[in-house]
């Protein structure tokens, strides 16, 4: 595939990081953009195809008017309208007048509806393409919000007010939002810096909600992955987070609050390859089979499954949308017993556990204390 030229990005093709969809422009303003920088190939068989075989930057000394009723011009037009390709400005300061969206601090893209001018449900299709490749690069950190000033997509009802009180954004208001927006996305520093950056009040804001004292309560309605380490240096209480029985975990760019988990404190060190590689042959082959045969006429099982998910089980197979877990990983000291092995729905719990989970592992070295979540029980949830 042939990327779009210079500023042009094709959202179906995952072309655009996370972090620039606040960078994209309004459907006029990008189609004045095409028209002063860009040329189409008239003289091509197939038509505009999306893969940059049709349109060319245009060379400074080029001052031909672009024909935007041809085929081709129409072609990207519409698709420009309706949110399939974008145009992106990371030169001038975000505005409501010119940018389309802003992220805001939960790390979600909003549209600015002001001025946006996109057709057939186009703001909503970029809003997907931006959780879509969220997706794509895994469960980290949301982007940061966008830096906007006073002026940003104010409703008509609060304009004057916002008039009068030009200097909101560098308030302590604005600080707690960003530190909870951080807490959230599981990214503290960064939202700090963010809060820094805006000066004012904003930093002492973020700092009331943002420390090592209210940090253990928070947490039970955040990650026990993000919060160990505050900016500064100073240390969450790892006491309070391992008396935690609840956990925000992130499915599919969506927080899942879960239940009935234990967080519990342990020294990650990972063994030995060659075991590692043995111990997961021998879930595979034999103990995953033997569990599920095991625990199919546990009073649990029996009360939750019907009878055609238990013969599955009686056979060692999965229930359909379920999975067999390590509660503790193989990966560190984990084994393959009937006790450290647990019944899982797939979406979303297992996949919000194996992401806390590989977030907490990814940066380690041979050795860590580490908070780890453990689902409770035989099935979960």
């Amino acid at each position: 595939m042939k990327k779009l030229p210079g500023n042009l990005y094709h959202l179906f093709y995952d072309e655009l990081p996370p972090a620039r969809y606040d960078r994209i422009i309004n459907p006029r303003a990008a189609w004045y953009e095409v028209c002063q920088h860009y040329v189409l190939d008239t003289g091509s068989s197939c038509g505009f195809n999306m893969f940059g075989d049709d349109i060319q930057l245009r060379s400074r000394w080029d001052n031909r008017v672009l024909n935007d009723t041809g085929r081709y011009a129409r072609k990207l037009k519409g698709d420009i309208e309706c949110g399939n390709v974008v145009y992106i400005d990371d030169k001038e300061a975000w505005n409501s007048s010119r940018f389309a969206f802003y992220i805001n601090e939960i790390g979600r893209l909003v549209s600015c509806g002001k001025f946006n001018f996109f057709v057939l449900n186009g703001s909503n299709r970029i809003i997907d393409y931006y959780e879509q490749a969220i997706w794509n690069r895994g469960e980290g950190p949301r982007p940061l919000p966008t830096v906007r000033s006073a002026e940003y997509c104010t409703p008509p009802q609060h304009a004057q007010a916002a008039k009068k009180q030009p200097g909101t954004l560098n308030s302590r208001a604005v600080g707690r939002l960003l530190a909870a927006g951080g807490i959230y996305n599981q990214n503290v520093e960064g939202f700090a810096q963010t809060a820094k950056q805006l000066g004012g009040d904003a930093a002492e804001g973020f700092t009331q909600v943002a420390n090592p004292q209210s940090i253990g309560s928070l947490v039970a309605l955040s990650s026990i992955v993000a919060v160990t380490r505050m900016p500064g240096g100073n240390i969450a209480n790892i006491k309070s987070l391992e008396e935690l029985q609840h956990f925000l975990g992130t499915y599919k760019g969506d927080k899942k609050l879960l239940n009935n988990i234990d967080v519990i404190k342990m020294d990650y060190i990972q063994r030995p390859r060659g075991e590692l590689v043995a111990l997961r042959s021998e879930f595979k082959n034999k103990a995953k089979g033997n569990f599920l045969r095991d625990i199919a006429s546990h009073d649990d099982i029996v009360t939750r499954f019907d009878s055609v998910s238990r013969e599955r089980m009686l056979k060692g197979l999965n229930p359909e949308g379920w999975e067999v877990h390590h509660k503790l990983p193989l990966d560190d000291s984990g084994t393959n017993s009937f006790d450290n092995l647990v019944l899982i729905s797939k979406a979303p719990e297992h996949r919000v556990f194996t992401t806390a989970q590989y977030r907490v592992t990814k940066s380690l070295d041979e050795s860590k204390t580490v908070l780890w979540p453990v689902p409770k029980g035989v099935v979960y949830p």
